[in-house]
C-alpha cells in the first residue's frame, strides 16, 4: 500500500519520501551504521556483492534505471513544451 503512513506490527512508517530533509539525512546515516555493522566493516565489499552478484542488488539496479527512463522521459517531455510554448509566442512574416 503506497501511503504515507503504513502500519505493520503496531508500528507507523513514513515513506521515506515524505521525511524532511534532515530525517532523510537521519535514516542514510542509520542505514549505513547498520552496513558498517553487518559487513564486518567492510561496507565497501558488502555492497560490491550486493549491487554486483547479488539477485536483490541487480533487481534493485534494473528498478532505478526504469525510474531513472521515466524521470528522464517526463524531463524532456517539459522540455519540449517549454521550447514549443517559446517559439509559439513568435509572430510569423
Amino acid at each position: 500500500m503506497n501511503t504515507p503512513e503504513n502500519t505493520r506490527n503496531n508500528q507507523r512508517y513514513t515513506s521515506f519520501g515524505d521525511l524532511s530533509p534532515s530525517g532523510k539525512s537521519q535514516k542514510a546515516k542509520m542505514m549505513f551504521d547498520y552496513l558498517v555493522k553487518l559487513s564486518g566493516n567492510s561496507p565497501g565489499e558488502l555492497m560490491d556483492y550486493f549491487l554486483n552478484k547479488s539477485k536483490f542488488g541487480k533487481d534493485l539496479i534494473e528498478s532505478v534505471r526504469n525510474e531513472f527512463r521515466t524521470l528522464r522521459m517526463t524531463l524532456n517531455i517539459q522540455a519540449l513544451h517549454q521550447s514549443l510554448d517559446k517559439y509559439s509566442d513568435q509572430k510569423s512574416n
